[in-house]
């Protein structure tokens, strides 16, 4: 055995420590490793054994806070909607109804939630300065119809990773059952239909925005729910009080009639089957665009009438 003297040692007394330290650590964690196990044997949870069932009666009344205490980290985070179901839901109402508007409110909620924005075909939501990007950014990814479904094909895989859904704006410009004989609407139609039946595998969710009260009957069949909301707007008391000190409204949230779909009355499809109430809690409607689709006819010449002035007024020179 190598001896060393009092300076190796002493130079090595910290390593030694460090080990002895260890030796000690991995001593208490075997002891109580060995303890866990013999009393898990000894209750016997799984088995439910008699000693098990005698401690379980032994804890009474005060195995109620510990009862009490998991349901509540079991409890949802969120109050859940009838827009959290899976499938296609159409709403519909007239213009200043609230739909477009509601929709934001559904798509912000879920991306605050669940942290995934959803895709979009109107640029209803307005860019944002994001400071660590330095940069104006959307949360939510413009696709149009045509990118996804065209000439009888998916042409491209939505991201359910991703994304939580797809809203479709202006459906009825989308799917004009007056066309639906057409090939046009056919080359639209049969895809999305086939992608629809499936939506539980695929993105799951999928919104569609319309005026008219139905659509056409094969729709119908793909469609899960049915809603018309009036939208509630209200004095901004809190922006007066704490903010800006304007007079002004905002949007408070939507009176919504909620539908089912029964095929077999073609007359009247529409079932009612809620009327309830969605408080508008996660939109910043700064960041919402009322006119969404203004730019539709852009591409079309704008009338500008030759004007000449005389002493009776503004006239039409032509």
């Amino acid at each position: 055995m190598i001896k060393h003297d009092w300076r190796y040692n002493l130079a090595h007394f910290p390593d030694a420590l460090f080990l002895a330290f260890g030796k000690l650590l991995k001593l208490i964690l075997f002891s109580f490793n060995n303890i866990l196990r013999k009393w898990q044997s000894f209750l016997d949870v799984w088995n439910n054994s008699d000693v098990w069932r005698l401690a379980r009666y032994l804890t009474f009344p005060l195995h109620w806070i510990w009862i009490l205490a998991y349901k509540e980290s079991k409890k949802k985070k969120y109050d859940s909607n009838l827009f959290d179901i899976p499938g296609l839901q159409i709403i519909s109402g007239n213009t200043g109804a609230g739909k477009t508007s509601l929709v934001y409110e559904i798509i912000e909620r879920y991306r605050i939630l669940f942290g995934k924005p959803w895709y979009i075909n109107s640029d209803f939501e307005k860019p944002r300065y994001n400071e660590p990007l330095q940069a104006y950014i959307r949360y939510h990814r413009y696709m149009e119809f045509g990118n996804v479904w065209n000439d009888f094909e998916t042409k491209i895989q939505l991201n359910k990773n991703l994304y939580g859904g797809y809203v479709l704006d202006e459906f009825t410009r989308i799917f004009d059952h007056r066309q639906n004989q057409t090939t046009e609407y056919l080359s639209k139609f049969v895809p999305f239909r086939d992608y629809t039946v499936l939506i539980r595998k695929n993105i799951e969710r999928i919104i569609g925005i319309t005026q008219l009260d139905r659509l056409d009957i094969h729709l119908m069949y793909l469609v899960k729910m049915w809603h018309k909301p009036r939208i509630d707007i209200g004095f901004d008391y809190e922006d007066w009080m704490l903010k800006s000190g304007l007079f002004r409204f905002k949007i408070k949230g939507w009176y919504i009639d909620s539908y089912t779909i029964n095929t077999s009355d073609q007359s009247n499809m529409l079932v009612p089957f809620k009327s309830w109430y969605l408080k508008a809690e996660y939109a910043d409607f700064e960041y919402y665009d009322t006119y969404a689709y203004s730019d539709a006819y852009n591409h079309v010449p704008l009338d500008m009438p030759n004007m000449k002035y005389n002493q009776g007024g503004l006239r039409n020179a032509n």
